[in-house]
């Protein structure tokens, strides 16, 4: 835990920074298999006609959960964002509290 203090006076935030290690293993766990659909999901869009394959790539980057994963090369083809994924563990159990 860490006490986190911006600004003085009354107009002055407080946060507080928690870390909690259980819920390190429940969010990797819950990320890795969430990887694991996301990439048979771009396995199947490479076996979609054009048109199909167009919309069905739109659908998917723009879906709130799988976007953030993703990054559009040239060409509208979808990868995985391995910067992103690594920025999530780094996340993994820390929560701040405003107070």
């Amino acid at each position: 835990m860490k006490e986190i203090v911006i600004g003085d006076g009354e107009a002055r935030k407080r946060d507080v920074l928690v870390y909690n290690p259980k819920e390190v293993e429940k969010e990797k766990k819950h990320r890795d298999n969430f990887i694991v659909d996301l990439t048979k999901e771009l396995e199947c869009l490479r076996q979609l006609p054009d048109k199909q394959h167009t919309k069905a790539v739109c659908a998917l980057h723009d879906y709130k959960v799988y976007g953030r994963y993703l990054r559009q090369l040239k060409g509208s083809q979808l990868r995985l964002n391995k910067q992103a994924i690594s920025d999530a563990e780094r996340d993994d159990g820390k929560y701040l509290i405003r107070t």
